[in-house]
């Protein structure tokens, strides 16, 4: 009777191991993750991740006492950087494992934190029969707790709750005082910071804003920074308008600074989405120029509706602009939206049709590997995408939203 193979799996999400020791993964066996465990504790004794691959081998060495089962261990390493780069590479890590050991089971050690957000990479591999959490023990002396926090500062995840989100509080706050508009400005701005906290519209923002790449060689750089002075310079304006106006009703000093903002503004990131096109024209990332244009056609009718919406407020116009009217350019806009984005997938559609997809990686825009194209279907406009496991699927077009080199990324 053939054993049941199990791997048990260590998460080192943030690279440490590279960062301290130089070693890469995945490192496979015992006597290398025993080797390299040593070494990184030696190298840096509280770090964390030494404990995690020790966890790991001696569940590995309580399960081998079973006879039942086929044992192996791995470590897998991701990125620095974190975010996609981090996932990529543990996904193509935990592919060369499976591709050596073909479990059927996976037990995972992790010490928590950021490493669990890859467990569902981990998952669409393999079953995960059992996750191990593993906590350092401290002292409880306050000193010891003062260094023990010191250090988990020095981890993003833990820095951007503890230092992070108060820093933005205490922005906003000081803003708000500075210029003299009163608490109930700061919590209207507290309610939407935390809302976008909820729905991690911040994180997407960030994402959007590391995609942009400043070099001296790139005319696209000289666009960013054009576009950038001139959001900054909008931000003046509003500040001038708001405080010079002559309007009685504070509601209509603001609208008056907000639509001299907003008026130059828009121009701002117009310039900043042409300077993306250009990159993605010049890469031949042909989805990503549609795209970008589209974006900024969203900021076009964003702007017409903000418009309107302080021309109605201030009522200063001739003739004067009624909620009527505000209404009629509400519903054109979404209107042209939505055209918009049915001319964005009938040409991504078009552009798909002329590549050759077939056998390229799929990932999805979180970064999970999905398989591999083994098929495409013009007719009904669908890629067919083979999983690790052997079985395959279909999607539509509608679906890809960008190609980079030999991968297609889908949303799922």
């Amino acid at each position: 009777m053939e054993k049941e193979k199990i791997i048990i799996i260590t998460i080192d999400r943030d690279n440490d191991m590279f960062e301290k020791t130089g070693i890469t993964g995945p490192i496979i066996g015992r006597d290398k993750n025993l080797k390299c465990a040593n070494a990184l504790i030696l190298a840096d004794p509280e770090d964390v991740d030494a404990n995690v691959i020790f966890q790991a081998i001696k569940t590995f060495d309580e399960l081998s006492k079973k006879s039942i089962y086929d044992i192996e261990v791995c470590s897998l390493t991701g990125s620095v950087n974190l975010g996609f780069e981090a996932d990529s590479n543990i996904s193509q890590q935990l592919d060369s494992v499976l591709s050596q050991f073909p479990a059927q089971k996976a037990v995972i050690i992790t010490d928590g934190g950021d490493d669990e957000t890859v467990l569902p990479i981990i998952s669409s591999r393999v079953k995960i029969n059992s996750v191990k959490q593993v906590y350092m023990k401290q002292s409880k002396e306050l000193e010891k707790t003062y260094f023990v926090i010191l250090e988990k500062l020095k981890d993003p995840y833990y820095a951007k709750i503890i230092i992070g989100i108060p820093a933005v509080l205490s922005a906003l706050l000081g803003i708000t005082l500075y210029m003299n508009l009163g608490l109930e400005i700061f919590a209207i701005l507290l309610s939407l910071f935390l809302f976008m906290r909820l729905f991690k519209i911040d994180e997407r923002i960030y994402r959007f804003v590391k995609s942009f790449e400043f070099s001296a060689e790139k005319v696209s750089s000289l666009l960013y920074f054009i576009g950038i002075i001139i959001l900054i310079f909008s931000f003046w304006i509003a500040q001038q308008k708001t405080f010079h106006s002559e309007y009685q009703y504070i509601e209509k000093n603001l609208a008056n600074g907000f639509r001299s903002a907003i008026n130059v503004g828009l121009f701002g990131f117009l310039i900043i989405f042409g300077g993306k096109m250009w990159d993605n024209w010049t890469e031949k990332h042909d989805m990503m120029v549609i795209l970008h244009g589209v974006y900024s056609v969203y900021v076009v009718l964003l702007w017409m509706i903000l418009l309107t919406l302080t021309d109605w407020i201030l009522l200063d116009t001739n003739p004067a602009i009624s909620f009527g009217d505000l209404f009629f350019v509400i519903f054109y806009s979404v209107f042209l939206g939505f055209m918009s984005l049915k001319v964005l997938n009938t040409v991504r559609i078009n552009v798909l049709k002329k590549l050759r997809l077939e056998d390229k990686v799929v990932m999805s825009t979180e970064g999970m590997y999905m398989g591999r194209v083994k098929a495409v279907s013009k007719k009904d406009n669908k890629i067919i995408i083979e999983t690790p496991f052997g079985k395959r699927f279909a999607l539509p077009f509608s679906q890809v939203k960008n190609m980079v080199e030999n991968r297609l990324f889908i949303k799922v």
